[in-house]
């Protein structure tokens, strides 16, 4: 059954290249479903299929154990990460805000 179409579709060997009906032993040694073949050394080991890919059970109920929480909100958000040449300026125009008033007043 080894070398029918349907399961030489999903073997390959370790280094990925696919394998062909020569490289597939007669008698299998691992039991029937089979998910890759690996090379160690001469011998061909064969490995179980994998079940079970993802799952999200109980998670929610693992993220509402606490709470669901809002994000914090700052007043001033940090300025780490800004462009430089922004930055500079602004401390420029900080500096230089209230020369403005004076005049006007």
């Amino acid at each position: 059954f080894l070398r029918s179409p349907r399961f030489r579709r999903n073997l390959c060997a370790g280094d990925g290249r696919k394998l062909s009906g020569r490289d597939i032993p007669a008698a299998p040694r691992a039991p029937v479903l089979f998910r890759c073949w690996r090379w160690r050394r001469r011998e061909v080991i064969l490995t179980m299929a994998k079940s079970k890919n993802h799952t999200n059970h109980n998670q929610s109920s693992k993220w509402h154990r606490n709470g669901i929480k809002k994000p914090k909100s700052y007043r001033f958000e940090p300025l780490k990460g800004v462009d430089p040449k922004f930055l500079k300026n602004m401390r420029f125009a900080k500096k230089h805000n209230k020369k403005g008033k004076k005049r006007i007043e």
